[in-house]
């Protein structure tokens, strides 16, 4: 179990980790000692940890699940700092393209499985580096809108969204971030800070 939080004096939202293992069988070929194919059958194991949320319905005569499970991702902090306003939308094309290009190789990095160590280099404070590591797929990179930030020459505030499969079930679901990012150099960004902003089961 991961958290419970109270909607009313009857319903809860119970949300849970659930670690699950599918099998699938796969044909393996090989050549036995005379050099004659022959085609093997075994059972590949793939293991994955998902997210549910599960609402319950109390009363005297106890607890009852009152919905299906959603599956979902866990949220670290939801609050945004930037309000979409127009005027500070950066209306350069180029540097808009190049936001783009940099949050679609982090994002490609970020779901992969064993390249953790790797996203720490997009990051400019190497300890605030976060990783899915196999937990999701990276599908498709959404929309992206650029912020300036006046106060700060070559920072930006970034709100993009970004479609994810679940890698056992292929579940997918569009997830919107909000990131602070600056420039490093030509055609180079690095993070500041990344939150999660929303989630939506497609």
């Amino acid at each position: 179990m991961v958290s419970i939080k109270q909607k009313d004096d009857h319903i809860s939202d119970v949300s849970i980790k659930v670690n699950v293992t599918s099998t699938k069988e796969v044909e393996k070929k090989s050549k036995d000692k005379d050099g004659k194919e022959k085609v093997e059958k075994k059972n590949e194991e793939k293991q994955a940890t998902l997210y549910y949320l599960v609402r319950v319905y109390e009363d005297k005569n106890g607890y009852s699940i009152i919905d299906l499970p959603q599956p979902y991702m866990p949220k670290s902090n939801q609050q945004v700092t930037v309000s979409e306003n127009e005027e500070n939308k950066n209306t350069n094309v180029a540097v808009n393209n190049e936001v783009r290009s940099f949050l679609e190789s982090f994002f490609k990095t970020y779901t992969a499985k064993d390249r953790s160590d790797e996203t720490k280099f997009f990051f400019k404070d190497s300890a605030k580096a976060e990783s899915l590591n196999g937990l999701m797929n990276y599908v498709s990179m959404g929309d992206v809108s650029v912020y300036e930030k006046k106060s700060n020459k070559g920072q930006y505030i970034v709100r993009c969204s970004v479609k994810l499969e679940q890698p056992v079930t292929g579940i997918q679901s569009n997830h919107s971030y909000e990131f602070s990012i600056q420039r490093d150099g030509q055609d180079k960004f690095e993070i500041l800070t990344m939150k999660p902003v929303s989630y939506e089961i497609k």
